[in-house]
């Protein structure tokens, strides 16, 4: 289970440091940097974490031998290479930029797309290898690829609000996308639970029949909406307070 958890936190700090690299008019945008550090990190483990899961890492070079089309995990063992040095490129490139004082925008804006779209596929191959076994009702759904994304990303607005404490004009816009994203969590899991497809019965069955367990997400989910809202109102009022100082 943790591959999900490191997979997911690379894949969205990614995606995160390839949207700044679009919006960003910075040269050198702090927010880039420390989102390609998450993800670097998380590619790295990752790996790692999925030949423990298989408990035989010696059979890894089966996928290779005997690629099979209809499996995703054949999909995936083409899929995690492709994406692991993709990101460590971006991360490469980038350190090389900042240290040397080079733009490089071209490479860098190319390496992020493409960093965009293996991470696509990573979430697509991790969401449908565990959303097509129909033994394990809850997780047999389409909503699962996206509410394991939107889940992992929930960790990429905090580490990086943690990381950059120093730097108050980041923290509003952290905790906003936070905000945003919990709500588009909540909005995924209602759909999927309020859905008469079997996932969505087992999930609703689930929740009925040990309440104080399906209770737990809820209270977190709360908990992190609380926090966000909080920063959110905090950083305001000190945007505010600075500019009537100005």
């Amino acid at each position: 289970m943790q591959y999900f958890f490191f997979i997911g936190l690379a894949c969205s700090a990614v995606l995160f440091a390839g949207w700044q690299r679009v919006v960003s008019r910075q040269h050198s945008n702090p927010l880039e940097f420390a989102a390609l550090i998450l993800a670097v990190t998380a590619v790295v483990v990752a790996p790692l974490a999925l030949n423990a899961d298989l408990h035989q890492p010696a059979r890894v070079w089966h996928f290779y031998a005997h690629f099979t089309p209809w499996s995703w995990m054949s999909w995936g063992s083409l899929f995690l290479p492709l994406f692991s040095l993709l990101v460590v490129a971006y991360f490469m490139v980038l350190t090389y930029s900042r240290l040397w004082g080079r733009a490089l925008p071209r490479l860098l804006a190319g390496l992020a797309l493409l960093c965009a779209l293996s991470a696509v596929s990573i979430l697509l191959y991790t969401g449908r290898e565990v959303s097509i076994l129909r033994a394990q009702p809850v997780w047999f759904s389409l909503w699962l690829p996206l509410f394991i994304f939107l889940s992992a990303w929930q960790a990429v607005p905090s580490w990086l609000a943690a990381w950059l404490w120093r730097n108050r004009q980041y923290q509003h816009k952290l905790a906003r996308w936070q905000l945003i994203n919990l709500v588009a969590l909540a909005a995924v899991t209602l759909l999927w639970a309020s859905g008469d497809s079997l996932s969505g019965q087992a999930l609703r069955a689930w929740v009925t029949h040990t309440p104080m367990l399906a209770a737990l997400p809820m209270v977190l989910w709360l908990l992190l909406l609380g926090l966000a809202g909080a920063n959110l109102q905090k950083n305001y009022q000190s945007r505010c307070w600075w500019h009537r100082g100005e």
